[in-house]
């Protein structure tokens, strides 16, 4: 069935199969060699349309850009990638030298040798992607004073009343600067990439989903993504008015950046929630055990009384004015949000 139904690969607008490799070969080959070219076409698409060849006096060359994150899974351990690309395509490859910026340049007799090794090196980038923790998200921020009072009100009187409950402390509450919705998590390596993805956001229409009237929403009530209410990591606020037209909204940009193929697609919607306790905060304050095999787990929290005593909490209204290309693990040293990549307004 695996060579019958394979696994697709996109890399950009084209799509290959991603072979199965036998056990007895796995051994021989690094992490990097896991994706290999069949055909050259697929569904009437050739591999080589849209893409800059330039016929030369000895050949065919091509140069692709590729961020300098991904130089060495080109090159390989001992320079055994690049060698086999090399013999397999009957190319020659030219990747900058370490840490620099740049094209890579692939030279060959053969065009489909060319567009071959293109194909590959393609492959090994979007693996080496696939496997790299992201960098940036998609979000768009709550700076509504009255919604960060309420959540230090929030978090008070949760202490006061529910302090018993297991796992509940105050390291687990979202900080009050960084209340926001994310609609999707990307990985940008560079200065180029950021910038693609700062066009995409620009180019977007968002006037055709929101016309002139300002984006208004009101948060009111708790919820959670789980089956037991006993064991909860994360809780958020929800969205009790304004939902229909940041739906919109979120879907559309979400849209815009999964057809750029700089976002993966996650659900067929947006899940809009503003995260108000998330457990996985407690890591990033409390200091670990010494030896423990279970540091890095997180520790679930009881939120049934919680959402007794507080389940239609009303966390007040807010008007959407911006969508952020936020940088993961910073903070801006003005607003308290996280730092911005890029902004755009909505009115």
């Amino acid at each position: 069935m695996d060579i019958l139904r394979p696994s697709l690969v996109w890399i950009g607008n084209r799509c290959y199969r991603k072979n199965t490799i036998n056990q007895e070969e796995e051994t021989a080959y690094t992490e990097d060699d896991a994706y290999f070219e069949t055909d050259c076409t697929y569904e009437d698409e050739a591999c080589d349309g849209g893409l800059n060849l330039v016929e030369t006096d000895d050949g065919y060359m091509l140069s692709m850009y590729v961020p300098s994150a991904f130089h060495k899974h080109i090159i390989g351990r001992k320079a055994e990638t690049k060698k086999r690309l090399e013999t397999e395509t009957r190319t020659t490859i030219s990747v900058p030298k370490s840490g620099q910026d740049g094209d890579v340049v692939i030279r060959g007799r053969d065009r489909g040798g060319v567009v071959s090794a293109h194909t590959r090196i393609d492959i090994l980038v979007d693996a080496a992607r696939a496997k790299t923790p992201f960098t940036h998200f998609l979000s768009i921020p709550v700076a509504n004073a009255v919604f960060q009072d309420r959540l230090l009100t929030f978090k008070d009187d949760v202490l006061s009343t529910c302090s018993e409950c297991a796992g509940i402390d105050g390291s687990i509450f979202q900080n009050e600067l960084k209340l926001h919705f994310t609609l999707g998590t990307m990985v940008l390596v560079d200065d180029a990439e950021i910038e693609e993805a700062r066009q995409i956001l620009e180019r977007t229409n968002i006037r055709n989903i929101l016309g002139d009237d300002p984006l208004e929403v009101t948060f009111r009530g708790l919820e959670y993504m789980n089956d037991d209410p006993g064991m909860v990591d994360v809780l958020y606020a929800k969205v009790d008015q304004g939902l229909d037209r940041l739906q919109a909204l979120a879907d559309k940009l979400v849209e815009e950046f999964v057809s750029a193929r700089i976002m993966k697609q996650q659900y067929e919607r947006v899940k809009l929630h503003v995260t108000v306790i998330n457990s996985l905060k407690r890591r990033e304050t409390s200091p670990k055990p010494a030896n423990s095999q279970h540091s890095n787990a997180r520790q679930a929290f009881d939120a049934r009384q919680i959402l007794q005593l507080f389940g239609d909490y009303d966390f007040g209204n807010d008007t959407i004015n911006e969508v952020h290309i936020s940088q993961l693990h910073t903070t801006h040293p003005t607003t308290g949000f996280y730092t911005p990549a890029a902004t755009r307004h909505l009115l």
